[in-house]
């Protein structure tokens, strides 16, 4: 996957997830004895993924505050081979941008402090 350049889109909080809620959250027995049985295994392979340089996209969570942001940024774009138009910020790319309050590598909390949004270049939300 690193040398191809394939993208891993680990979902790790899933098996957690079901094993949090059990059976008395309503998930089925044998989903509870999967996710017991697979959890472990399941971040092992994702740490060594991440350890071989394999690019991580966002699914459902990503880690760390930054790796989570690039997971749902440069990553995804990559993965989904839109690299060239969107995913970062730089000249001749698509405007796609949130600016919140705070420091989301400080506190990822600030990502719900939305104060501007601008979609295709476009003002979206201004809050400032």
């Amino acid at each position: 996957m690193a040398r191809a350049g394939v993208a891993l889109v680990p979902a790790l909080i899933a098996p957690q997830a079901i094993l949090t809620g059990g059976v008395a959250a309503g998930i089925p027995e044998f989903a509870v004895r999967k996710s017991e049985a697979v959890c472990d295994r399941h971040v092992e392979s994702f740490v060594m993924a991440l350890r071989l340089g394999v690019p991580i996209a966002a699914g459902t969570d990503a880690g760390t505050p930054l790796a989570a942001i690039h997971a749902a940024t440069a990553a995804a774009a990559h993965a989904l081979g839109l690299e060239p138009e969107t995913g970062r910020v730089a000249p001749g790319l698509v405007a796609d941008l949130l600016a919140v309050a705070g420091n989301p590598a400080e506190r990822i909390g600030a990502l719900d402090e939305v104060r501007l949004v601008m979609a295709q270049g476009r003002l979206v939300v201004n809050r400032t």
